[in-house]
């Protein structure tokens, strides 16, 4: 059996010439804060949690899938409202030809 032969691997330099891909200084949301504003917020005493976290990480994990199923009941009522509407309209056409 023959080696093949190995390749050259060429490192890539990336120049940063200071250009962005988009200006995300007008977007608003998440809890960082701007650079250059001031916190309303006082500032949490070290080792003081101001809201309790779930002791383990099957409590994290409840947590979600309970808010991700909360969040999916509206989703759900109008995704079974239009089956529903469906399903009768279909019913009443056949049941006049039947």
């Amino acid at each position: 059996m023959s080696k093949k032969p190995k390749k050259n691997k060429q490192k890539v330099v990336y120049i940063d010439d200071g250009s962005t891909v988009a200006d995300m200084s007008g977007v608003r949301g998440g809890t960082a804060p701007r650079p250059g504003a001031t916190s309303t917020r006082r500032p949490s005493k070290p080792g003081k949690r101001t809201r309790p976290e779930p002791a383990t990480r099957a409590g994290q994990i409840r947590r979600t899938y309970f808010d991700a199923m909360r969040s999916m009941v509206g989703p759900m009522l109008v995704m079974i409202g239009g089956i529903s509407v469906a399903f009768l309209l279909v019913w009443i056409i056949l049941g006049f030809f039947a």
